[in-house]
């Protein structure tokens, strides 16, 4: 697992370096966040420190893949995510501040030389307002995906019933299923803007920007839409057979983020296109709202805006509203990181983190932030393995080489995992609807719950 998620890490890494570079090429007469005369683009000094600025970046990525191989020889879980978790953090801070350090030298090198771009007037073309929606996909492309998200609500209810995990399926899908609905319409809210003098190429360039991200909207939401059912659907099938199937959907999301990325390169290269051939760009001073890739202007009323890198759109942190949802992410982001962390610490550096705890009428199986409570009717019988079938595949939780916690599907059964892979023998409690697998980290823990459980179900 470690060589898996330290290779990961390193191929994270460099795709930041990759992704941070694109700013330092020429788009719509940007370099580094500054407009700049369009005769002056090609200027030696200008590419030279582009230039510079793209071999810093690939200079950071090398340093901090090494620093990440230590994390190869980590013997706990728990360091390892912490590792990873840390050096990709600085890695996107330490990309993130050399682009404002370019950023300040190329402005400072564009203001020496006098070669800033003169601001013109802002034009509004009504007719491109008035038709400025009109190459997008229509809204019909999304009923597709609604429509297998209500279907994925309804079978997870009528399989789960009312447990926390059916509830937990259901939100999900609705939130992504809100989440697209809602992008697609922002979409379609977003103003336009001149960037030449020619109103046929302001027209080209303005469906362009809509046709791609509507088209990138539907396909992620067509891909993502599964995800209501799925998981669910998974857990009634053979093991064979659903190992394949997440496979199969697994390919789908990756083919899924190549084309999202090759379309959007497309979508920039068309877009440089267009601003090419026009006689004259329009640079309306945007430069003193762009702070580092980041959009604050209180005197705009919109919340999302075109980025200046024609790949993305950016949130305006100069509205309330921007700084609240930014803060909320902020928020959610790191819960994420300690709900993710905190139990592997227990886990690892726990007396006892998985316990069982058995009374008259049931056993309670306990791990950290989870536990699984199992009437003492229910119990058909239980077993003492000397290990963990090798026949099991994770459904949702934690399993690595040294843990097993979670939903599994083991010999082609739903079960509940409670395990430490280096502790032995291994407790089974087999019930009509699922299996429980239980370990202590002290096995005469786990021999003595056994010998306890056997009593109570004879």
């Amino acid at each position: 697992m470690n060589f898996m998620l330290v290779g990961i890490l390193i191929l994270v890494i460099f795709i930041i370096a990759l992704s941070a570079r694109v700013p330092g090429n020429p788009h719509k007469n940007i370099i580094l966040e500054n407009t700049i005369q369009k005769e002056h683009l090609e200027e030696t000094k200008i590419t030279e420190l582009r230039q510079e600025y793209k071999r810093r970046l690939l200079q950071i990525a090398a340093v901090l893949s090494l620093v990440s191989l230590p994390l190869l020889f980590s013997p706990y879980d728990s360091i390892m995510m912490l590792g990873f978790i840390v050096i990709m953090m600085v890695s996107i801070a330490s990309m993130f501040y050399c682009e404002v350090t370019y950023i300040r030298k190329m402005k400072q090198l564009i203001v020496e030389n006098h070669w800033t771009a003169e601001v013109t007037p802002l034009v509004i073309d009504t007719t491109l307002v008035v038709e400025k929606n009109r190459k997008m996909l229509s809204a019909w492309w999304l009923l597709p995906a609604i429509f297998v998200s209500i279907f994925g609500c309804l079978y997870t209810f009528r399989t789960l019933g009312t447990a926390t995990t059916t509830w937990i399926f259901i939100i999900t899908a609705i939130v992504v299923c809100g989440l697209f609905i809602a992008l697609y319409y922002s979409l379609g809210r977003m103003p336009v803007k001149s960037y030449t003098t020619d109103k046929k190429l302001n027209g080209l360039y303005n469906d362009l920007f809509r046709h791609h991200w509507s088209v990138i909207l539907i396909v992620l939401f067509w891909l993502l839409a599964p995800i209501s059912f799925l998981p669910v659907a998974s857990l009634q099938e053979n093991y064979h057979f659903v190992f394949l199937l997440m496979m199969l959907y697994m390919i789908l999301i990756i083919m899924g983020a190549i084309f999202t990325i090759y379309y959007l390169y497309d979508l920039r290269k068309k877009q440089d296109q267009i601003i090419e051939q026009a006689p004259e760009y329009q640079y309306t001073g945007d430069d003193d709202y762009w702070k580092f890739s980041i959009y604050i202007n209180p005197n705009d009323s919109r919340l999302m805006v075109a980025d200046r890198l024609g790949m993305n759109v950016s949130m305006n942190l100069g509205k309330k509203s921007g700084k609240i949802i930014a803060g909320i992410l902020g928020i959610l982001v790191t819960g994420l990181l300690f709900v993710v962390l905190i139990p592997l610490f227990m886990i690892d550096f726990g007396q006892d983190p998985f316990q069982a705890t058995l009374s008259n009428e049931e056993v309670q199986l306990q791990a950290p932030l989870t536990h699984a409570k199992i009437p003492i009717d229910d119990i058909e019988d239980v077993v003492l393995l000397d290990k963990l079938p090798n026949d099991r595949i994770r459904m949702n939780g934690t399993g690595t080489e040294h843990y097993q916690l979670g939903e599994f599907k083991v010999e082609n059964r739903t079960a509940t995992l409670f395990v430490d892979n280096s502790s032995s023998p291994v407790l089974k409690i087999q019930t009509k609807k699922r299996d429980y697998y239980f370990t202590s980290k002290i096995p005469k823990e786990t021999k003595l719950t056994y010998k306890k459980l056997k009593t109570e179900i004879e």
